[in-house]
């Protein structure tokens, strides 16, 4: 005996393909699911930015910190050279600004607290350092200016 089973075409349009409802389920999840990631894309690029602009705040601080010590910071007090910008670099957003205090414990020691400071997206953002600097008399050369530097 041998038995046939006989499907209805009722059973067959069931098994083709895929309901509207499951179509439009999974482009809901493709739509969220790519404003997700479009977003996680455009933070990490955000902040790829900020490290690049960090990382050449540390570079001009580190520059402004070797002219000072260059230049030597009793000249650097006693001629007022404090404030400046990096339009030489093509950089006219951003700026520096130095305070050298002579410290009391030690007659020729220096303390020197540098800020770079930069605009972006209509704010600000700053890096600042300090270090300590040794400027006995004669120690540096006079001849040398900011400018040369």
């Amino acid at each position: 005996m041998n038995m046939h089973t006989i499907s209805s075409p009722k059973q067959h349009k069931h098994e083709q393909g895929f309901t509207l409802v499951e179509v439009l389920c999974a482009a809901m999840i493709l739509a969220i699911s790519a404003v997700v990631i479009g977003r996680m894309v455009i933070q990490h690029m955000s902040s790829l930015e900020m490290a690049r602009q960090y990382q050449v705040a540390a570079s001009l601080l580190d520059e402004t910190f070797t002219k000072i010590d260059v230049i030597g910071p009793s000249r650097v007090m006693d001629e007022g050279i404090t404030e400046g910008d990096f339009e030489s670099h093509g950089m006219s957003k951003t700026t520096w600004n130095a305070d050298v205090l002579q410290r009391e414990e030690a007659s020729y020691l220096y303390e020197v607290i540098v800020t770079i400071a930069w605009e972006v997206n209509g704010g600000k953002r700053s890096v600042s350092g300090k270090t300590l600097l040794y400027d006995p008399p004669g120690a540096r050369s006079m001849t040398l200016a900011w400018e040369d530097l």
